[in-house]
This record gives structure tokens, C-alpha cells and sequence, in this order.
């Protein structure tokens, strides 16, 4: 028999998934038009938002995922994850493509920066957050955590698939851009 407990919680979790979905829709999207500013602000307000919205439909710091008792467990699935990784980087020669990307072309001193607040404070922590925390933690409380799971991971599948377009289509602007200016530098001296 379900009780008013369950179905005020229930709602929460509805109301904490839906309104979690449109703002990374809306992140998205503004994104893709440029319009959040620079990085370290857009991610602050969007990190900012994602724990309103937890906070206001009562997810607790368990539902997030950031409950104390569960540290330790995901200390050893995350280095144990990133051990494998690199395992089957460092074992099977058809991943070494995957390794190789013009954008890791960084000197040394550069290294810890991109490390640190690029990848981990600006892009890990707030899709941790957004989709391991606030959608699968609300996708549990409604659906269970196999459904939740498959939900919370499609969302971010599309979410990186759009990232992925989004920086191609970035790339071809810019290349259009300087194949254009290359047009003009060459009708100039043309003309």
C-alpha cells in the first residue's frame, strides 16, 4: 500500500528529474550558441542550479550519491575503472589511436591546469553531479536503479554526442572561417 509519504517523495523525485532535464537542455542549448560566458562562470552557475534543485525537492546527500558511507566504495570502483582503462590502453595496440588527440598537445607546465580545473573541476564534477547525482538519484526514488541507471546513462549519452557535434561543428566554423580569411588574403594581393 503506498502512503502519502511515498507519493509526496515520488513527486519530489518527479519534479527533481524533470526540472533537471530542462536545465541541462537549456544549458545545452545555450551553450551551443555561445551565450553562458566563460567556462569556470557557466559551470559555477550550472553546478549552482543543480544543487538548488536537489535542495528545493528534498534529495537528500544520499540520493546524490555523496552520502560519507558510500566514499570509500566509490574510491575503489574509480581508481579500479581508471585502472583498467588504462590496462587496456597500454595492452591492446587498437586503442592507441584513441589516445592521440591534437587538443592534448600541452607543454608539462600546462599539464596540471588542464588536469585539474579543465577536466576535473569544469567538465567531471558537474556531469558527475548532473547525471550520476541529481537525475540517477531522483530515477532511483521513481524507477529503481536498474531503470534509473539505463535513463540517467541515455541522457548522458545524448548529452555527449551533442557535446561531440557541438565542438565539430565549432571546428568546421573555425576552419571555414580561416579558409575564408586565407580567400581574402589571396585576393588582395591578387587584386
Amino acid at each position: 500500500m503506498t502512503t502519502w509519504v511515498d507519493e509526496v517523495s515520488s513527486w519530489r523525485a518527479g519534479r527533481c528529474f524533470v526540472l533537471t532535464v530542462g536545465l541541462l537542455a537549456a544549458f545545452n542549448v545555450s551553450r551551443s550558441l555561445g551565450l553562458p560566458g566563460p567556462p569556470a562562470v557557466s559551470v559555477g552557475v550550472l553546478i549552482a542550479a543543480l544543487a538548488l534543485i536537489a535542495w528545493r525537492t528534498g534529495a537528500s546527500l544520499a540520493d546524490l550519491g555523496l552520502d560519507r558511507k558510500d566514499a570509500r566504495a566509490g574510491l575503489i570502483y574509480g581508481a579500479g575503472a581508471f585502472g583498467l582503462v588504462l590496462l587496456v590502453a597500454a595492452l591492446i595496440p587498437a586503442t592507441n589511436g584513441f589516445l592521440h588527440d591534437s587538443r592534448a598537445q600541452i607543454s608539462g607546465a600546462r599539464l596540471p591546469y588542464e588536469l585539474g580545473v579543465e577536466v576535473i573541476l569544469l567538465t567531471a564534477i558537474p556531469e558527475e553531479l548532473a547525471f550520476r547525482g541529481v537525475l540517477f538519484g531522483s530515477g532511483q526514488r521513481l524507477w529503481g536503479p536498474w531503470r534509473a541507471s539505463l535513463i540517467s546513462s541515455a541522457f548522458f549519452g545524448l548529452a555527449q554526442a551533442l557535446t561531440i557535434r557541438q565542438r565539430r561543428s565549432a571546428d568546421s566554423i573555425s576552419l571555414n572561417a580561416m579558409a575564408s580569411a586565407a580567400r581574402l588574403r589571396a585576393f588582395a594581393y591578387v587584386g
